[in-house]
């Protein structure tokens, strides 16, 4: 006979700007007392924003976080660059190319050195964010990870703008 129990653990608690993190864990308790566990959801809450990533089995969990913290860091300065719409080819190695020379200084950092940066940078981007939930699934390459959080946070916009087509924020 199998028991299945869920349980959250807070990496960082909420703080007043709105930073926290949770990790949502399934556990699988049988009759031999053998305690089965694996993460299925991590969370992070960026003010009205929560971003949130499928953990698959038998993923670790660490190195699938530094990825989430480390496509965050780099999307605001993303948004920044002039992208040419028109060509998939030149977004493509764009992105490639953006990703290969912002994720080299962070692969090294310590997580909570990460959490810190981006701590820092909620104010300015993420914070003017309307709010709302975005899935990024995990790719191995940094890039497919950061074109999912672009495809996913421009639909979140546009269907807010859909919503409230006369907000204050147009």
């Amino acid at each position: 006979m199998e028991q299945k129990k869920k349980s959250v653990i807070t990496l960082v608690p909420s703080m007043d700007h709105g930073l926290s993190v949770h990790i949502i864990t399934d556990y699988s308790i049988s009759t031999k007392k053998k305690r089965l566990r694996s993460f299925t959801k991590l969370y992070l809450r960026l003010g009205r924003l929560v971003v949130w990533m499928p953990l698959f089995q038998g993923a670790k969990l660490l190195p699938m976080f530094r990825a989430m913290l480390i496509t965050l860091i780099i999307y605001p300065r993303f948004l920044e660059l002039k992208v040419p719409g028109r060509s998939r080819f030149i977004l493509i190695t764009l992105l490639r190319s953006f990703t290969k020379v912002n994720v080299r200084k962070y692969m090294k950092m310590p997580l909570t050195e990460l959490l810190t940066i981006l701590d820092m940078s909620l104010a300015k981007s993420y914070m003017s964010c309307p709010g709302g939930r975005l899935r990024i699934r995990f790719f191995p390459k940094y890039h497919d990870m950061l074109s999912e959080l672009h495809i996913n946070f421009m639909t979140l916009m546009l269907s807010y703008k859909k919503l409230f087509p006369y907000s204050a924020k147009d």
